[in-house]
């Protein structure tokens, strides 16, 4: 789908995102690396089927919210048997060199095409910072201060 290549796309962001989840994933998820938190990752996981993995790398949509945030609902975790993984860049700082050689190598071969969105001039930062939010950019998104 697209230069992307994926089966298909979900809005995450839309009243019917758990009929749209099931509707493609009937029979649930297998893996969910989740960036997210909040709402949206309880879906997730309550459509999620054994033995599923959770790889939680971030909870954004809690950050701002004092009564929520870091707060998950282990009831679907238990219910489906879902195994629950911590995941920080910064357990793995020991092989970033290694890291930054193989990327280097898959981007030279054409394995790995690092998506861009690039930005130019300083009066377009309040807009990109707040196009991060609305999923404006596709890839690492640049502003370059001329």
């Amino acid at each position: 789908m697209g230069r992307l290549g994926f089966d298909g796309v979900l809005d995450y962001r839309a009243d019917n995102f758990a009929d749209q989840l099931l509707a493609m994933l009937p029979y649930g998820p297998d893996v969910y690396f989740d960036n997210v938190g909040g709402k949206l990752s309880q879906v997730v996981m309550g459509q999620m089927r054994r033995p599923g993995r959770i790889v939680e790398c971030g909870q954004i949509a809690t950050y701002n919210d004092p009564d929520t945030a870091w707060k998950v609902d282990i009831s679907p975790i238990h219910a489906n048997g879902l195994r629950f993984d911590g995941f920080s860049v910064a357990l793995f700082l020991h092989r970033a060199a290694e890291a930054r050689t193989k990327l280097r190598g898959w981007v030279e071969g054409g394995q790995l095409d690092p998506l861009e969105h690039e930005l130019r001039g300083l009066e377009q930062l309040p807009g990109a910072i707040a196009g991060l939010f609305s999923g404006s950019n596709t890839g690492k998104l640049i502003v370059t201060i001329e």
